[in-house]
């Protein structure tokens, strides 16, 4: 088959996780191996992608449950994994988006303090958080990157949920990744991340039980549009056999190896598909 002759698939992921931009590039090179030709499109948050979806500027992307139910949906977030994927699978079908088999594993959103901090005032739980939050005497500062701050699931919510005293002026928007540094350092004594952070477990932070549940289960799930899944059937077959082949162990792994021992992306990705017999290694 001819170059020109390889169908194109345009794949979009989100740029503000090392999760998003893994996901993308594991679904490129799978692709690019069996006969398509790929290109790449990384959009700064969630509302362009979905709009370049819907549009057909791109052809898939992986997606999250109830960011699908109450970012594009409008609707309360269901609290129930299983529940949350039936209902957005059901909504976005009538918009012709096909959401294919959902991870093994949840993509939350986690609360976060150095290990030090923690266990100096016995916080192990928002909740607990929160209540230390409120004496008088404590001044906290916390980071969180820009659609935490931006959406009603994020930041408004974990206010309506355990209502932390912690002042607006004293919360900085950051990247992602200066949020986890931050911590580090104790310039910030609060932060709020992706639970597959590879600096969680590099910078030895505490990760905060949700214990009011605030957030909801986030699942990941390649999203396709019907036309395209129509035009080429196999691509159905190659994403779920990617995203069934990823635990959350390895999904670990691969983010760890990125955000922690500073690895290139691609190489990772090529790595982790050339192991698991995905791709077949070039010569």
């Amino acid at each position: 088959m001819e170059i020109d002759e390889q169908p194109l698939i345009t794949i979009g992921s989100k740029s503000f996780t090392t999760e998003q931009i893994l996901y993308g590039k594991l679904t490129a090179f799978l692709l690019r191996n069996h006969g398509f030709q790929v290109k790449e499109m990384v959009f700064k948050d969630s509302q362009p992608i979905r709009k370049a979806l819907e549009s057909g500027v791109i052809n898939l992307c992986w997606e999250y449950t109830n960011t699908a139910r109450i970012f594009y949906h409008h609707q309360p977030p269901i609290m129930d994994a299983g529940e949350a994927y039936r209902t957005v699978a059901a909504e976005d079908e009538k918009r012709g988006l096909i959401w294919l088999n959902p991870s093994q594993f949840l993509s939350p959103w986690v609360v976060l303090m150095s290990k030090e901090l923690a266990e100096k005032h016995n916080i192990y739980t928002i909740s607990q958080l929160a209540n230390y939050a409120s004496q008088p005497s404590v001044k906290l500062k916390a980071a969180a990157y820009a659609e935490f701050m931006q959406r009603d699931d994020g930041k408004a919510r974990l206010d309506e949920v355990y209502g932390l005293a912690i002042r607006p002026e004293d919360w900085f928007q950051s990247e992602n990744a200066l949020v986890f540094q931050a911590v580090k350092d104790a310039r910030v004594q609060v932060g709020v991340g992706i639970a597959f952070d590879g600096r969680i477990r590099e910078y030895h932070l505490t990760v905060l039980e949700d214990d009011q549940h605030a957030f909801p289960p986030y699942q990941a799930v390649p999203v396709i549009r019907a036309k395209t899944l129509a035009d080429y059937p196999s691509l159905k077959g190659l994403l779920n056999q990617l995203n069934d082949s990823l635990t959350k162990e390895k999904f670990a792994e691969l983010t760890y190896q990125v955000d922690a021992l500073h690895r290139d992306v691609a190489q990772v990705a090529n790595a982790y598909l050339i192991g698991e017999g995905l791709i077949q290694q070039n010569e």
